[in-house]
């Protein structure tokens, strides 16, 4: 068990270095909606990927911090990539353009300002009172965690997925 605990961050950083790959390999492929959606998804995954596996490596606070705002950044991504997938082979498909596309990103945007702009986290975590003390940080959940982290993308996810089984089944050729 401690060795998972201490070479977990290996595991993160070879699905990083996937990622990155596969959104090298999609880049000459990036015409469609539905390549230019697996572009963002893959780089999201990556920054998650990378934000989480450099957390749990690196020692110092300030350092985790930083690595917890690019693996939140990722995170809040990916809801969105996951809708543009699911639209872009679905009767909608219309939907995606230039002037519908921030939309489709402004939560992870203001989730991204939030946790760049704010050293704790405040919407996401509740300030403990030793970080005031200068104590070590041990972050305990707010209500935004579950919130921006856990209900929102995976109710996302879920409808995209559902609206691309549908599209799968209804959808002529595809």
């Amino acid at each position: 068990m401690n060795l998972w605990h201490t070479h977990a961050w290996v595991i993160t950083l070879v699905s990083a270095s996937c990622c990155l790959t596969a959104a090298i390999q999609l880049w000459r492929y990036r015409e469609s909606w539905s390549i230019k959606s697996l572009i963002i998804l893959m780089l999201s995954m990556m920054a998650w990927a990378l934000g989480y596996g450099l957390f749990l490596r690196l020692p110092e606070m300030e350092a985790k911090l930083m690595w917890v705002r690019v693996d939140l950044t990722g995170v809040a991504a990916i809801p969105a990539a996951m809708a543009m997938l699911a639209l872009s082979y679905s009767p909608w498909a219309k939907l995606l353009n230039r002037k519908t596309l921030p939309w489709f990103f402004a939560l992870p945007l203001l989730t991204a300002a939030l946790a760049w702009t704010n050293q704790y986290h405040h919407l996401i975590f509740r300030i403990p009172a030793a970080a005031a003390q200068g104590q070590p940080l041990q972050p305990t959940l707010g209500p935004g965690f579950w919130i921006f982290y856990i209900a929102y993308p995976y109710l996302v996810i879920g409808a995209s997925l559902l609206l691309m089984l549908r599209s799968a089944v209804r959808g002529p050729g595809r």
